[in-house]
């Protein structure tokens, strides 16, 4: 009869052990499926490109997530050059067919650019020009409206332009870069000036340091 019980006793503590071993190991299991659990990101913790660890809350607009992120996007290094300025120094550039390629790509050709403005001062020629970006919809339409400007080209020993047609051109280009700038389209290379003041741009490199 004790050798019964203790058969019995001994059972038990078999039995408790093996459902608390089981326990632990179904509460690790519940554990690692928490932790690997992916975070999904919004539209409003979009990184900003421009600062590194920093978030932006975006107000929500007609442009779909897909293209905020598009806009917002750091500009891909092998389409920025860069070219010496005047006064010294260099500065950082991108040509005005990869502006085009962006908003066709972004806005799906939705969009147009109106020079509504142009003069000649100080030896240069200006255009006041501007994008409009358009939605699906009727009335869903985001305008910019920007200067531009290009050194007029002599020819060589006299006072006659060269070619005035191609300086207005050039002149027409820089405007559309400052609106695309403007809607967050290569403003890393077009408004980084701003950061610079703040300590946290190096003319440099072309890429941005943390404050």
């Amino acid at each position: 009869m004790e050798a019964k019980k203790k058969a019995v006793k001994k059972a038990a503590k078999k039995a408790v052990k093996k459902v608390a071993k089981k326990a632990v190991k179904t509460q690790t299991e519940i554990v690692l499926r928490v932790e690997q659990t992916p975070t999904i990101p919004t539209v409003s913790e979009l990184t900003e490109p421009m600062r590194d660890g920093k978030n932006i809350t975006l107000t929500k607009t007609w442009v779909g997530e897909k293209q905020l992120l598009q806009i917002l996007q750091r500009t891909p290094k092998q389409y920025v050059y860069r070219k010496p300025g005047k006064g010294g120094g260099t500065f950082d550039y991108v040509s005005v067919s990869y502006i085009t390629k962006a908003l066709n790509y972004i806005f799906g050709w939705n969009w147009d650019f109106e020079v509504f403005e142009h003069g000649v001062e100080g030896g240069q020629v200006w255009v006041k020009g501007k994008l409009t970006v358009h939605g699906m919809q009727a009335g869903q339409t985001i305008s910019k409206t920007q200067f531009g400007r290009a050194d007029i080209k002599y020819k060589r020993g006299t006072k006659d332009m060269l070619d005035f047609g191609n300086d207005l051109k050039g002149a027409t280009s820089d405007a559309l870069k400052k609106c695309a700038s403007m809607f967050g389209i290569t403003s890393d290379i077009y408004e980084k000036g701003e950061y610079k003041a703040t300590g946290r741009y190096t003319m440099k490199k072309c890429d941005y340091k943390k404050p």
